[in-house]
């Protein structure tokens, strides 16, 4: 029911289509990319990613128009442990993004001045003759010694812009507790919040509609410096990696922050409010119509409305999730990487890896050009592989690493001289539109008794459910045009406990059978030993007096059920363990260790049980 309201929340019908109206601001925040361009392949789909976040950027700035939208980053685009080449591909990447302001994080300077410049080099991002960076890098009060002759040789403190009829300040700043005192770079120095503030307001002589400060600092600070700057309208954080939705009013400031990795873009819509709705408030839009089916599953991703002393904001986290498309230039980039890296690898397994006469010898002929999927159309994909050895080659396990392909090889000997198939088969409509299946091989070729390879891909045609995104922005508009029933968020406890009520009952078991629970995320190295060794081996001993219920906690109401299970069972615990079986209705037993230690004891437990209630006289 909840993920139902959530997904209207976010999709409109296009019957459901408003006038359009001349638009507000639409400002646009990123922060903690933390080095990752790629999307993440734990969920059920592929989450995040630098070229899905270039597509929806572009698309709101061609549905809203550019002028009316700020493109803002709030800092860490580098990696942690630092890599220069991550770095430079990272920036590579933002150059085609269209970015009014990066704030400078502690991530991108870990290494100093010289560092960053190189990095900037590399992404071909780097203006050697006016010597800055052609991103828009904000210092964030940061200055060097290298050149006293230019204080802020990172770029600018502040800036001032003009979109949507607002002219528009934007100010860096960072704190000193983002570091480390032995990180902090030789000759590199920090200028206090307060000061800059300071500096700035000095200044500007013209007045000012907006005052937004990129904040790369703990949400403490920046719940600090809204207290103490009454003048600040919108904080959008860094540095912390928090997630905020809604987001934070604060003595008249709104405080924002999108997650980390890269997995969120938020959006906000700021539009000047009528004279009653001063009162500060922050609410849910009431969901309508029907939306398309989207795993975004969660109120995190609900659109809220806040009114502060001057304006009526509409403020909604969009996770880049498999309904967003890719951005062909940015995609590039990466694919690029990609294919030099498998050219690489397909050249070095498919050469012999010692005497052939002494050993079985495995080689792999890997697709040295993309594989071309069609959209909704399952396509099964073979890897030949040959024994070049003189002896039986074992494949002893293929796994897949990638969520939407699955491997179909069972163990087998290959005889010397002969060859076979890998057979993998792939899922468009989990796939984006640029993938890259990767697997695992187990033999007991002596030079190779692991191989990690991987292929690339393209997925041609229309995505399962491309994100409609004039239907996002018009129901945010929504909000702001104060039509409309508007909402209290109700409590999260009571919200998530409708979701999963009644939990207590939500599996019946069969009289006289056991029920096991197991909760698990695709891709889960953990999850697939206790499913694959742990739970076999029960199912093969009990036969048909056990039964397994699967729960992938990557969706929300599953996960919402192991969280309950786990706050009932032990509410002060943290969640290390994913993994997790539930015996009939007891307590959890969480990670691979404990569910291999007990769970059998368990299981045999709970069958005596169930076989004494058989047995047992009626009364």
């Amino acid at each position: 029911m909840m993920k139902g309201v959530f997904l209207a929340v976010l999709f409109l019908s296009m019957g459901l289509c408003a006038v359009e109206q001349p638009g507000p601001l639409v400002i646009l925040f990123t922060g903690s990319i933390n080095g990752i361009s790629r999307p993440c392949y734990c969920p059920s789909n592929p989450w995040g990613g630098l070229a899905k976040r270039a597509w929806l950027i572009s698309e709101i700035k061609r549905t809203a128009g550019a002028d009316d939208v700020l493109n803002l980053a709030s800092g860490d685009l580098s990696p942690v442990p630092p890599s220069a080449a991550t770095s430079a591909l990272i920036i590579r990447q933002f150059k085609h993004m269209g970015l009014d302001a990066l704030a400078l994080g502690d991530q991108d300077l870990t290494h100093g001045y010289a560092a960053w410049v190189q990095a900037n080099q590399h992404a071909e991002a780097w203006d050697s003759k006016r010597n800055r960076s052609l991103i828009p890098w904000l210092s964030c009060g940061y200055t060097t010694t290298l050149d006293m002759a230019n204080a802020h040789v990172f770029g600018p403190n502040w800036l001032v812009v003009e979109r949507a009829g607002m002219r528009i300040a934007i100010v860096a700043t960072s704190s000193t507790k983002a570091w480390n005192e032995e990180s902090l770079p030789e000759n590199l120095h920090l200028t206090p919040s307060a000061s800059l503030l300071k500096a700035f307001r000095r200044s500007v002589s013209s007045p000012l509609d907006l005052l937004i400060v990129l904040s790369h600092q703990s949400l403490e600070e920046d719940i600090a410096l809204a207290k103490r700057h009454k003048d600040i309208d919108i904080i959008i954080g860094g540095h912390s990696q928090a997630l905020l939705s809604p987001p934070k009013l604060v003595n008249g400031t709104v405080i924002c922050q999108p997650g980390k990795d890269g997995e969120n873009l938020g959006v906000l819509l700021v539009s000047p409010h009528r004279p009653r709705l001063r009162a500060s408030s922050v609410s849910v839009a009431e969901p309508t119509g029907m939306a398309t089916t989207n795993d975004c599953g969660s109120a995190t991703f609900c659109p809220f409305m806040v009114k502060t002393r001057s304006y009526h904001m509409a403020h909604q986290i969009v996770p880049l999730n498999a309904s967003v498309d890719q951005d062909l230039d940015v995609a590039r980039i990466l694919c690029e990487q990609d294919r030099q890296t498998d050219l690489a690898a397909a050249r070095r397994l498919s050469s012999p890896s010692g005497d052939p006469a002494k050993a079985p010898r495995i080689l792999l002929q890997l697709p040295t050009n993309p594989v071309s999927l069609t959209a909704h159309s399952p396509k099964t994909v073979l890897i030949p592989v040959v024994n070049a050895g003189q002896q039986d080659l074992i494949i002893k396990r293929s796994r897949s690493r990638s969520p939407w392909m699955t491997s179909s090889t069972q163990p087998m000997s290959i005889p010397c001289g002969y060859a076979t198939n890998l057979v993998f088969t792939l899922e468009p409509d989990r796939i984006g539109r640029f993938f890259r299946g990767e697997f695992t091989l187990q033999t007991n070729d002596p030079d190779r008794p692991v191989i990690q390879a991987a292929f690339s891909g393209v997925l041609k045609g229309p995505l399962r459910s491309t994100l409609d995104v004039p239907a996002l922005l018009r129901n945010l508009r929504s909000l702001l045009s104060d039509q409309g029933p508007i909402l209290s968020l109700p409590p999260l406890q009571p919200l998530l406990t409708d979701v999963a009520a009644p939990i207590d009952n939500a599996m019946p078991q069969q009289f006289g059978q056991v029920h096991l629970s197991f909760f698990f995320a695709p891709g889960c190295e953990d999850c697939d030993f206790v499913e694959s060794v742990v739970l076999a081996d029960l199912l093969n001993k009990y036969d048909k007096q056990i039964t397994l219920e699967r729960l992938d906690v990557t969706q929300l109401e599953n996960f919402v059920r192991l969280d309950e299970l786990m706050s009932r069972a032990a509410p002060n615990t943290s969640r290390s363990n994913l993994v997790t079986v539930v015996v009939n209705d007891g307590a959890p037993l969480s990670g691979t260790d404990d569910i291999q230690k007990h769970l059998p004891r368990l299981v045999d437990d709970a069958l005596k049980k169930r076989h004494g209630a058989l047995c047992a006289p009626t009364p």
